[in-house]
């Protein structure tokens, strides 16, 4: 195993011993679109999570999207909110390549546990166009005025702040401005924390205009698809072991229920779902952390895979354990839930294998 792999393992191993202590599935499921203040705190001064993806020299931990990779499988898993996916590797880094004074502030706000920032981008009904027709942004006197209406906010119940695309720029906007009007968007997960945000001419401040806002939105919803694929691989491990131990425990006719030849088929599958899933994770992970080219492209693959294998692992753990998979009080019913609703955020499988297929010349 090379050293950064071992040492990431490491990494993976640490956060989740943390998150069993402090927020397992129990914790995770009552929770709506955030961990809450007192674990978000914990997760930014005792791992540094919030911070992780910022340059030491700017107060961060200085690692890499494959490091928060790592955490975010661990964070799966658990089925913990989804504020560390949004803010830590979404809203941190666009911040940064920004490089605008308003975001320098709202980053150690986030390093400190104190903030939490919500990307809103879309507007069309399945939350992957990045075109914001009708989100207009007006120029003021050191700051901007808003008008639109951004559906598909993850984590937007718990943020603080917004980072909002329209149609010329992307522009910070924080909770409770004028103006502005957060509502739960109505999922089956609420854990990622849906949201849809209205604005009227609500005041907020220019992080990048034209070209460059649209590069650092494209970017952020690819990263977006890769850490979704990861924290969906954490759903799939989770439910795989839950199987197998509920297959070597229950019993039918005098015998454990994994005996019998139709079920250990089903977790023969399941475990060679979740295997190239993995790969495919990792191995974008790994590209996206050291700028390979076409790192984008290995992004949209890890998650066509990792989305359709996980909702296939999940569904199939749900019939190893019958009647009791679909109910409130099993954990598998929270973990169905977020990966149905993982799977069409920043874009279905189906929609990255059109991604692929059109680089590709199919």
């Amino acid at each position: 195993m090379r050293e950064d792999a071992a040492l990431r393992a490491e990494f993976g191993a640490t956060v989740g011993r943390f998150l069993d202590a402090r927020s397992p599935v129990a914790v995770s499921r009552d929770s709506l679109g955030g961990p809450g203040e007192p674990l978000w705190r914990a997760l930014a001064e005792e791992l540094g999570l919030p911070g992780l993806l910022l340059d030491e020299r700017a107060g961060g931990q200085g690692g890499s999207i494959a490091d928060l990779g790592v955490a975010l499988i661990e964070a799966g898993r658990v089925g913990l909110p989804a504020s560390l996916l949004v803010t830590a590797g979404l809203a941190v880094p666009l911040l940064a390549r920004s490089g605008a004074e308003p975001g320098r502030g709202l980053l150690a706000e986030i390093v400190a546990g104190r903030a939490v920032v919500a990307l809103a981008l879309h507007e069309d009904s399945t939350g992957v166009a990045l075109d914001a027709p009708g989100t207009e942004a007006e120029p003021g006197e050191g700051e901007c005025r808003i008008s639109g209406r951004k559906r598909f906010v993850a984590a937007g119940e718990a943020a603080t702040h917004f980072i909002v695309l329209a149609r010329t720029a992307l522009v910070l906007v924080e909770r409770g401005a004028d103006g502005l009007l957060v509502e739960p968007m109505r999922a089956l997960d609420h854990g990622r924390g849906l949201a849809i945000l209205t604005m009227d001419q609500t005041p907020g401040q220019v992080l990048a205009e034209g070209a460059r806002a649209r590069e650092l939105a494209e970017r952020a919803f690819t990263e977006g698809a890769l850490l979704t694929a990861a924290d969906a691989l954490g759903i799939g491990e989770r439910c795989l072991w839950l199987a197998v131990d509920y297959a070597r425990t229950r019993t039918q006719f005098g015998r454990a229920i994994g005996s019998f030849q139709a079920i250990k088929h089903k977790l023969a599958d399941m475990y060679a779902e979740t295997a190239t899933a993995r790969s495919a994770v990792e191995r974008a992970l790994d590209q996206a952390a050291a700028g390979e080219a076409g790192w984008e492209l290995t992004a949209s693959m890890a998650k066509a895979r990792a989305g359709d294998a996980v909702l296939h692992v999940v569904r199939e753990a749900i019939h190893v354990h019958g009647g009791i998979g679909f109910t409130w009080e099993h954990e598998l019913s929270h973990h169905f839930r977020r990966a149905l609703t993982g799977f069409a955020l920043f874009g279905t499988p189906a929609h990255h294998r059109d991604i692929v297929a059109r680089a590709l010349g199919v």
